[in-house]
């Protein structure tokens, strides 16, 4: 059985409470207080998912209440709706800057009150979820930095020291080793970017910045013998933090590298929106994104098929997410004609530089490029 969720209902008014009881004691656990210091009392000790909280009280009225809690770190999630028979736009703004979530006038609406409830409690789930999947991608990548800095050391030291035939299994030790390590400075960088970093920002020629990306990935473009295509026009300058534009780039091309076929296409197209914005396209010529499967995979844990994942494809899409919204833009995924995936990123543009002068390898569409890798961190991913 689920654990019912829990309100504190402080009002100084008995009728107010009793009602509240009334249309709220079937569904949730309920506290109640009669002003705010008696509030602050049980919130420590009652730990409710939601306050409805009175902003006219005796002793300590509802803002100050408000803001005492919080100052505690503890009650962050918990969701704060004012409750009042005169909520002026005043005291509306008063309680928003006092901390409070919502509000409701009382006499109010039984219908209003549940869904609003409803509502903030859906959000303080939301919002616990998120904060847990965060920490525990710090503290992985924390953790196992040590451990395998050791195991990776050691693996290289095996290598030089066993015989020819053992080495087969070294090198699958050293393989298994940075494939945790890759995906631990994933995890690393993806707690970076959703918190409070600060950008770099710089104007960077788009065009410039993807033929480096494709640069530092030939060796894995030959492994496939992968024709990838480049815009004949990088003229375009967007304003970006390079490094982490690069990797969020990095990361859509990885993935059409990754999907395409051996010997298979993947179109990289620039051009300038209607709007003013960058438009960038990715397209590979692999299997395509199921539609059911489009809106959701760029978040982090949202594996459809953990027995078939591909490695590092979760956190690499959000990052690149992550990353374009850091910069005011958007990222989505669709299929072409052909059925392959088609990423699009859009970015504010900055100015125009003139246009590059075309070089001997180009053709309709782009430049050919065959042989070019992956990993690179110098303004690729």
């Amino acid at each position: 059985m689920l654990q019912r969720k829990r309100i504190l209902v402080v009002d100084d008014e008995p009728a107010i409470r009793l009602r509240a009881q009334a249309l709220l004691g079937k569904e949730y656990n309920l506290a109640f207080a009669g002003d705010g210091l008696d509030a602050l009392e049980k919130v420590t000790e009652f730990r409710p998912d939601v306050i409805l909280l009175d902003i006219d009280m005796p002793r300590l009225n509802g803002l100050e209440t408000c803001r005492r809690i919080r100052e505690d770190e503890e009650h962050r999630f918990t969701k704060i709706i004012f409750v009042s028979g005169n909520l002026s736009l005043e005291d509306r703004l008063a309680g928003y800057r006092a901390g409070a979530d919502d509000y409701i006038v009382k006499p109010y609406d039984a219908e209003e009150l549940m869904a609003k409830i409803r509502i903030m409690l859906r959000l303080e789930h939301q919002e616990r979820l998120s904060s847990m999947k965060s920490h525990f991608l710090t503290l992985i990548s924390h953790e196992t930095r040590t451990p395998l800095n050791g195991i990776l050391g050691f693996a290289q030291i095996l290598d030089a020291k066993v015989p020819a035939d053992c080495r087969r299994i070294t090198a699958m030790l050293r393989e298994s080793g940075l494939r945790l390590w890759e995906f631990i400075e994933k995890a690393s960088m993806l707690c970076e970017i959703k918190s409070d970093i600060t950008l770099q920002l710089s104007e960077e020629p788009v065009g410039a910045l993807l033929a480096t990306i494709i640069d530092n990935r030939a060796d894995k473009i030959a492994a496939k013998d992968i024709f990838i295509t480049l815009p004949n026009d990088n003229s375009d300058t967007v304003t970006a933090d390079r490094t982490l534009l690069g990797k969020a780039l990095g990361f859509i091309i990885d993935n059409a590298i990754k999907f395409s076929k051996v010997g298979g296409r993947v179109v990289i197209g620039l051009a300038s929106a209607a709007d003013g914005d960058c438009v960038i396209t990715v397209a590979d010529q692999g299997d395509g994104v199921p539609p059911e499967r489009q809106r959701e995979i760029f978040d982090e844990f949202a594996i459809h098929d953990i027995a078939h994942h591909h490695r590092g494809q979760g956190l690499s899409l959000a990052i690149a997410r992550q990353v374009v919204r850091l910069h005011c833009g958007s990222i989505t995924v669709g299929n072409g004609s052909d059925g392959g995936a088609v990423f699009t990123i859009r970015l504010p543009q900055g100015r125009k530089q003139a246009p590059a002068q075309p070089s001997d390898g180009d053709e309709q569409g782009g430049i050919p490029q065959r042989g070019r890798d992956g990993g690179g961190t110098d303004g690729g991913a």
